[in-house]
């Protein structure tokens, strides 16, 4: 691997990171942030999308992309495909400045608080204001590009590179008639109680069937590490059950109880496993800290057995 590719990759994934640092605030503003911190969230976002754009957009990344599109001219392998996408997106970065992808930040988390008020009250008249702002900025947006043949042409190519709205909207001509048509006659038959949804049920139960789920799912996680699932039988979903019959919770319990003990060795031994960043950034984590909640709820039912 050539050391400009490498010098490419690296600056790519500080890019990368900051913008998943920025998700994680946004997700946080959506989930948990008390409403009167979005301003001073978007300043936040805004700081830390500035610093992408400007990072992305800099000199060096473009001259790095254009000695690797000579290096890889012609070539069908995934380094050449990155940076033909790199490359890319490059081109269109390089028309916004990073003063209005901060601006974008600022704008868009006040709206989102302003939007959680109004839905919360019921009036519109709060997040409308915040709204057209939005939408003035979207078009602001679309205006740093060559005009196509519709607007939506330009925000479209942002997630369907290539796609046209005169596509889209033929696409949706054809599934419009059938989706009426679905719709209509799920409206018109006979409907399923859900009464269920509305009842108030104990918040401690519910709260440990969800652990004990979490942790059947977990357990045939580390499972499946070892077993190919191709091989997985119903002998072995028979086994399975019979185990999980002999649990005293039964549903914590997913296979065989041998198993669980290998389990609590191979926690106790903490032997980490580093998942791979690339596709799996958010879950870089240790095989101990997976493992130990099942092993001390399968310490406490063992206990109360």
């Amino acid at each position: 691997m050539s050391e400009k590719l490498n010098q490419l990759k690296e600056k790519l994934g500080e890019v990368a990171d900051i913008g998943r640092a920025a998700s994680v605030l946004g997700w946080d503003q959506q989930v948990n942030m008390p409403p009167r911190g979005s301003e001073a969230r978007g300043q936040q976002l805004a700081t830390l999308s500035k610093i992408a754009q400007e990072k992305f957009i800099s000199e060096e990344v473009g001259m790095l992309i254009e000695d690797l599109k000579q290096e890889f001219d012609g070539a069908d392998t995934d380094e050449a495909a990155m940076v033909r996408v790199a490359g890319r997106n490059y081109e269109k970065a390089k028309r916004v400045s990073p003063s209005f992808i901060a601006e974008q930040a600022i704008v868009t988390a006040k709206a989102f608080g302003a939007w959680r008020e109004a839905r919360s009250k019921s009036d519109f008249s709060i997040f409308r204001p915040h709204l057209e702002k939005v939408v003035e900025l979207v078009h602001q947006y679309i205006s740093f590009f060559p005009a196509g043949e519709h607007p939506y042409d330009t925000l479209l190519d942002d997630y369907e590179p290539g796609m046209k709205t005169a596509e889209v909207n033929a696409i949706f001509d054809k599934l419009r008639p059938k989706q009426v048509k679905l719709i209509k006659a799920i409206a018109s038959s006979k409907q399923v109680k859900a009464d269920f949804l509305y009842k108030k049920y104990n918040e401690k139960k519910l709260n440990d069937f969800g652990v004990d789920v979490s942790a059947t799912l977990l357990c045939f996680f580390v499972f499946f590490e070892h077993v190919d699932p191709r091989a997985f039988t119903q002998h072995h979903a028979r086994s399975i059950a019979g185990e999980r019959a002999r649990c005293p919770r039964r549903v914590l319990v997913p296979f065989s109880s041998q198993h669980c003990e290998q389990i609590e060795a191979r926690e106790n031994a903490g032997r980490e496993r580093r998942i791979d960043p690339a596709r799996n950034h958010h879950l870089l984590t240790s095989e101990r800290d997976m493992l130990s909640g099942i092993s001390n709820r399968i310490s406490r039912t063992r206990a109360s057995g």
